[in-house]
């Protein structure tokens, strides 16, 4: 045994003594050193694929053709069951003749292909994962394995653990390299010097990172700064953590000039040391055009205009008070967000498009929006958006200017519902019912679509106005109305034709399915009471477009539809 415990320790020197290059390499070292070590008949190693629920084979060592392989192909389905075996850090000795004791049935098939009579696999873990298994198969029986053999092969699990970890963070640390150096941020790591800054620090600061070597950070800021720099470095090189947060910093190039930067620190291990390791933006030019927005901010505060200022990318900068006022938003909750937080779904994305076309060209862009408050109220804006231009006559900003004019638009609005609404039963009245008509007949006759008229009007009505009055006979006309709404179809036009007579207007309906909704219309106006004291029935007379049809010929045929529904006892639907 003391001849055997001094090999291995002669063969884990070995091991330690690996370079880390590429796993690949590593492996077939790692499994040609164990193979010889235990003097087993093959040693592969195996990487878990949590995602895949497998094994994959990475490496094999074959001690009889004394080959290498690592293909990755080769993979075995692995049950949680035997993940959670491995998870207890302990090597698990297989017997072949044991199909019980070899895991999973994948596991026995691959094992039985090796020809062996036994295994011994070892785990091995990061941060108490199974990571993956070195398995070594032997021709002798499982009994026959010794303490010393077991403990060899923990050990190698360890250093295959290292070997991967040791892979990941070069990895890690190369990412972060490739990274930081097409980053427009500076990085930079320091001890009592700088030891790694990426060429957007350098570009900053205009000093190369050899120069930087040689300089203390605090160096870099301005005489009254640096004791308190100085000090706060110190005090980081000694494993002290401070809150997290960014500090505005001037500091002083090669040239001679001084910029302000927005620096974040952290304190870190690095090569088993502490050191400071942040990130740096070059804030200069962004204070020089705030200061700049602010001076046109007095100007413009006190005007009664809409004023909004935004950067190229859309996001505001700016807003007067008295677009505060009307939007119901604070500044605070304005500056920093795109004027689309107050887009109502009025105006469609074809608006916007073009709206931002016009200005990215450079010109003007005049229309009239309609925005939506903090409270969800509308109101409309009659603005202007000029594009402002900077260096090289390339648009930095856009400035809207506007004015409220929510009052006018809404005397227009109502003005046109005037025009096309009557105004007892809120339907649409005679001359928008006439012009849907015709606008029906020309997309029919254009595109092929059929369509169907409705006439009809309250059987007696007379009567009702001469019994009860006028108001009464105004409710029918209102409850009448408000019934033969709530019962047609969405895409259908309905609308007062005058008097007590109602056009409705069928889209896509043929003369069945026409004469189907002006029957369903009678018998629900039939049952139907007006405030259970009146009641009514109507008189319907329906008709189909067809092809040669024209308005006048179409409205004569449904006029005389309804004349002989009356001629023939009223409260009946005609076709004609």
């Amino acid at each position: 045994m003391k001849e055997q415990n001094r090999h291995f320790k002669n063969a884990l020197i070995k091991l330690v003594q690996i370079e880390f290059d590429n796993l690949s390499k590593t492996f077939k070292k790692i499994l040609k050193i164990t193979n010889k070590s235990l003097s087993v008949s093959r040693s592969s190693i195996w990487l878990y694929k949590k995602e895949k629920g497998v094994l994959e084979c990475v490496g094999v060592y074959s001690k009889k053709n004394k080959y290498f392989t690592n293909n990755k192909t080769i993979q075995i389905e692995i049950p949680q069951k035997c993940i959670e075996k491995f998870e207890l850090k302990l090597p698990i000795l297989l017997d072949a003749k044991n199909k019980k004791n070899l895991l999973c049935a994948s596991f026995y098939k691959y094992m039985k292909l090796s020809e062996s009579s036994s295994f011994l696999l070892t785990p091995f873990l990061t941060n108490g994962k199974v990571i993956g298994i070195m398995v070594n198969a032997s021709k002798k029986d499982s009994h026959k394995w010794n303490k010393s053999e077991i403990d060899f092969s923990v050990s190698v699990a360890s250093t295959i653990s290292l070997n991967i970890e040791v892979q990941k963070r070069k990895e890690s640390e190369l990412k972060f390299k490739q990274i930081a150096e097409i980053s427009f941020t500076g990085f930079f790591i320091y001890n009592d010097k700088f030891i790694y800054v990426n060429k957007a620090f350098e570009s900053m600061t205009g000093y190369s990172l050899s120069e930087l070597k040689n300089i203390n950070p605090w160096e870099l800021c301005l005489e009254e700064d640096r004791p308190e720099i100085k000090n706060s470095v110190s005090r980081r090189l000694l494993g002290e953590k401070f809150f997290k947060e960014y500090s505005d910093v001037k500091i002083i190039k090669k040239n001679g000039e001084i910029c302000l930067m927005r620096i974040a620190v952290d304190t870190i291990m690095h090569k088993g040391k502490y050191v400071g390791a942040g990130s740096v933006v070059d804030i200069t030019e962004i204070v020089k055009q705030k200061e700049k927005v602010t001076l046109l901010a007095k100007a413009l505060e006190y005007t009664d205009k809409l004023v909004l200022i935004t950067n190229l990318s859309g996001h505001i900068i700016y807003v007067n008070e008295a677009f505060t006022k009307l939007s119901g938003y604070s500044r605070e909750e304005l500056i920093g967000s795109k004027p689309s937080m107050l887009k109502s779904k009025v105006k469609d994305e074809t608006f916007y498009r073009k709206m931002w076309d016009t200005i990215l060209s450079g010109k003007m862009y005049h229309d009239v929006i309609v925005d939506k408050s903090k409270s969800g109220e509308e109101f409309y804006i009659e603005f202007n958006i000029a594009p402002i231009f900077g260096k090289e006559n390339k648009i930095e900003y856009f400035i809207c200017t506007g004015s409220d004019v929510s009052n006018r638009i809404k005397v227009e609005n109502r003005l046109k519902q005037l025009a096309t609404i009557d105004s007892l039963t809120k339907v649409y009245n005679r001359y928008k019912i006439n012009e849907i008509i015709e606008h029906q007949i020309a997309s029919s006759k254009r595109y092929g679509e059929i369509f169907s008229l409705l006439m009809f009007d309250i059987d007696y009505f007379k009567r009702i106005n001469d019994t009860y009055g006028h108001y009464v006979g105004d409710l029918v006309l209102k409850k009448l109305s408000e019934l033969i709404v709530s019962n047609i179809r969405e895409v259908d036009n309905f609308g007062r034709w005058g008097g007590e007579e109602f056009m409705l207007l069928l889209h896509k309906a043929n003369q069945a399915e026409a004469m189907y909704i002006g029957e369903k219309i009678r018998r629900i106006v039939e049952k139907f009471s007006v405030d259970n004291l009146y009641k009514i029935t109507i008189s319907v007379g329906v008709c189909t477009f067809a092809k040669n049809d024209t308005k006048k010929m179409l409205l004569e045929r449904v006029d005389k539809a309804l004349y002989l529904s009356k001629e023939n006892g009223r409260n009946k639907v005609t076709f004609k």
